[in-house]
């Protein structure tokens, strides 16, 4: 069922499957979206003490707006004990990550690439600003970063 139309702003996603990077690509391809980064998962940093980093994808779409899709658990921040981030690891249940950035103006293909992403993939949006594991943007490449 989809859910009742957001505002027009920047928003993320948990989601409780983990869809193929291809079916992703599938759904937004229609909506004017094409692959602007992809990169491999990482698993080689144990000896480091970092999470693997699950594969992502980051697409560029109409009006500035980009999805990045995180195709694993994100497991946010790992603090060492002098740092307080542990509660960065407090992310809900999930299989893999949706971020939106909404760029432009044009709240009709906003909304058509929310729905759209809801109804493929069961996702339940949350607006960036009330959520307080927003995607940090020196993580998103510059050229992806939605205009203010």
């Amino acid at each position: 069922m989809p859910q009742p139309s957001m505002t027009h702003h920047d928003a993320s996603a948990f989601c409780q499957t983990c869809p193929d990077m291809q079916a992703v690509t599938t759904v937004l391809k229609p909506l004017g979206f094409s692959v602007a980064f992809h990169m491999q998962a990482d698993d080689q940093q144990a000896y480091l003490q970092l999470a693997p980093l699950p594969e992502q994808c980051h697409y560029a779409g109409p009006f500035g707006m980009s999805v990045v899709y995180l195709a694993g658990e994100d497991s946010g921040l790992n603090a060492d004990e002098d740092n307080d981030l542990d509660t960065m690891n407090a992310f809900p249940a999930h299989a893999s990550r949706f971020w939106f950035y909404c760029g432009g103006e044009s709240k009709e293909v906003f909304q058509q690439t929310l729905d759209t992403l809801i109804a493929a993939f069961s996702l339940s949006w949350e607006p960036l600003a009330a959520n307080v594991f927003a995607l940090p943007s020196t993580v998103v490449p510059s050229h992806l970063q939605a205009v203010a």
